[in-house]
C-alpha cells in the first residue's frame, strides 16, 4: 500500500482524520442513542422490582386482615353466647388497670389509654376507650383473642395496625377502640348481648 499525498496533507493524516472522525460519530452514537437506552432499561428493571415488593407486601397485608377478621368474628360470635356479669362504671380505673396488664401479658407495649364519656343505654352504659402502643401483629391478635375471653363485658369497635415490620421505626404501632360495657346505678349488674 502506497501513501500518496492530497495537497500538502500525507494521505496518511487524511487516513487517520477519517478514522478519528468515524470514531467521533461512533462515540456520539453510543451517547446519545444507546446509553439512555441502557438507563431506560435499568431503571424500567428497577420499577418492576419495587412492583414486585409491593404487589408481595400487598398479599402479606390482605392475608393478615382475613386472619384477623376471622379471629374478630369468631370472639364476636363467642361473645354473643356469653351472658354477662357488668362491673360499674366507677370501675373504670380498674378496668384500664386490666388492660394494661394484659398487654403486657401479650408482649405490648401501651402508649395511650383513653377513656370517653359514657353513654347511658337501657340497663348499661357504653363507655368508649382508646388503646394505643406498640406490637407485633401476632403479639396484637393475641392480645384482642386474650381480650375477647378474660373480658366479655367489652367490644372491639375498630383495629388499626400500622408502621415498618421490619422495625426500622420501632416496629408496629396498634390502635383499638374499644366500648366497655358496664353496669348503670339502675341495673341488677347483668345483661345479654350489649
Amino acid at each position: 500500500m502506497t501513501w500518496r499525498r492530497i495537497g500538502s496533507i500525507p494521505a496518511w493524516q487524511v487516513h487517520a482524520a477519517g478514522v478519528a472522525l468515524v470514531a467521533m460519530i461512533l462515540a456520539l452514537v453510543v451517547l446519545i442513542g444507546v446509553l439512555p437506552l441502557v438507563g431506560a432499561h435499568a431503571r424500567e428493571r428497577a420499577l418492576r422490582e419495587k412492583y414486585q415488593e409491593q404487589w408481595s407486601m400487598l398479599a402479606l397485608d390482605r392475608a393478615s386482615e382475613s386472619s384477623l377478621s376471622a379471629s374478630l368474628a369468631e370472639a364476636k360470635s363467642e361473645l354473643s353466647e356469653v351472658q354477662i356479669s357488668l362491673r360499674g362504671a366507677g370501675q373504670i380505673n380498674a378496668r384500664i388497670g386490666d388492660l394494661a396488664e394484659l398487654a403486657r401479658r401479650t408482649g405490648l407495649t401501651l402508649t395511650e389509654v383513653k377513656p370517653g364519656a359514657g353513654h347511658d343505654r337501657t340497663g348499661y352504659v357504653a363507655i368508649p376507650i382508646l388503646v394505643g402502643g406498640r406490637g407485633g401483629f401476632i403479639e396484637t391478635v393475641g392480645f384482642v383473642r386474650s381480650l375477647a375471653e378474660s373480658f366479655p363485658d367489652m367490644g372491639i369497635d375498630s383495629f388499626h395496625l400500622t408502621g415498618d415490620l421490619s422495625g426500622a421505626d420501632g416496629g408496629p404501632r396498634f390502635e383499638l377502640d374499644l366500648t366497655w360495657y358496664a353496669g348503670s346505678a339502675g341495673s341488677a349488674g347483668h345483661a345479654g348481648e350489649p
